[in-house]
């Protein structure tokens, strides 16, 4: 008899035992599975904010197309809501209306416009009588093509008695989460007419007429072609400082590409 009651203990030891091992074991297949299922998902979660980023970021001909209408707003809306004697009634100096242009256009697309189509006269801001910038035609074919996932240009070819046979080109760069024009460049087909000047010779025409010091050694460049296709150049000089180097800018010069003369942007 006690033989038996010490067999059925062992026996029931031995039931116990085999439990818990099975129930350790399907704790920890549970806790690997688990951390396996948390893995996964976090991957999933990963490649779908890398997939909604990519789509954020890309850029279709309805958002290029919005893009630039609110550039050409930006800039009409001044026009359209100036005084009949040209006074810009919401802005009283070039340097506020650049700080308005940044906020769709480039630093120096920004200054190019402000500087070409605006003056300041008797401490308040005019608008030049002079014609508009070319837009984008979106009822007409145009083309989008992608640089990168921060640039894209949209290229329209157009011909005009004004402009001629050419292709505009807007640039678009992604800045800060947020698209801009970045610049609007024409480029003339091969039918345009012969003895136009340079690149090299603006340069060298705006080195030879401007005014400065002769401790001065400024850079002199053309910073880019305006939709007429006259240079804009750059006179500017970099001052290098303890705590780093700015640019000092001395001028802005258009410079036409069919006859060389000089316009001063600035004044």
């Amino acid at each position: 008899m006690r033989k038996a009651i010490i067999m059925f203990i062992s026996l029931l030891i031995f039931i116990f035992t085999t439990a818990c091992n099975s129930a350790n074991d399907e704790q920890q297949e549970s806790a690997v599975t688990g951390e396996d299922q948390r893995e996964n998902d976090e991957q999933q979660v990963t490649n779908t904010e890398n997939k909604q980023n990519e789509e954020d970021i890309a850029l279709s001909k309805s958002d290029a197309e919005d893009i630039l209408l609110e550039y050409e707003n930006s800039f009409m809306k001044i026009v359209n809501s100036s005084a009949n004697d040209g006074k810009v009634k919401k802005y009283q100096s070039k340097d506020e209306l650049i700080s308005h242009f940044q906020t769709i256009m480039s630093d120096s697309l920004a200054k190019e416009r402000v500087h070409t189509y605006f003056k300041e006269e008797n401490n308040a801001l005019y608008i030049k009588a002079m014609e508009a910038p070319v837009w984008l035609m979106p009822d007409q074919p145009y083309t989008l093509e992608k640089v990168n996932d921060q640039e894209y240009h949209v290229i329209q070819e157009r011909e005009s008695a004004l402009l001629g046979h050419v292709n505009i080109t807007f640039t678009l760069t992604r800045m800060d989460h947020n698209w801009i024009v970045e610049n609007v460049k024409r480029e003339q087909f091969n039918n345009e007419r012969s003895g136009q000047i340079k690149e090299e010779k603006a340069i060298a025409l705006v080195r030879q007429n401007i005014q400065l010091d002769e401790s001065t050694n400024p850079k002199i460049e053309v910073d880019h072609t305006s939709e007429n296709g006259n240079y804009i150049v750059h006179v500017y000089e970099v001052v290098e400082q303890e705590e780093g180097s700015h640019t000092a800018t001395y001028g802005w010069y258009k410079v036409s590409k069919n006859d060389g003369k000089i316009t001063d942007m600035v004044k």
